[in-house]
């Protein structure tokens, strides 16, 4: 099952992290979209999150080697996802960080979200 789910991260990060980084434009805009929605905008993203972050942790527990990254960016997602539907201001207020002027900084997330499936790919090809 561990494969699977580097396979699943592998797909879903390289996508959205190579559209980050080519788009950051919309995914500005998407973000801005959701900010005006107040405070229910954040639980849009919270359940996309709370989604992709619980499959990594309920069939993923690698606390070693490169596979590790996998783990930890499913943790990190729950975290955040717990922090948008328990704490609803903070989910709030990070969307308010994005700005016309600073999109660039999507591109920024992107890279990282890249790394993180290019390693969920290179964990589910490696014997």
């Amino acid at each position: 099952m561990e494969q699977k789910i580097q396979i699943f991260v592998a797909v879903n990060f390289l996508i959205i992290g190579l559209s980050h980084i080519f788009y950051f434009r919309l995914w500005s805009r998407l973000f801005l979209k959701l900010h005006e929605l107040g405070r229910t905008g954040p639980f849009v993203h919270g359940m996309i999150t709370l989604f992709g972050g619980s499959m990594v942790i309920s069939f993923h527990n690698v606390w070693t080697g490169p596979a590790m990254i996998v783990t930890m960016a499913g943790w990190v997602y729950v975290i955040k996802a717990a922090v948008v539907f328990l704490v609803p201001g903070l989910g709030f207020r990070s969307l308010s960080l994005i700005k016309k002027g600073n999109e660039k900084n999507l591109a920024v997330a992107g890279v990282v979200l890249t790394i993180i499936g290019v390693t969920g790919l290179y964990c589910a090809l490696s014997p």
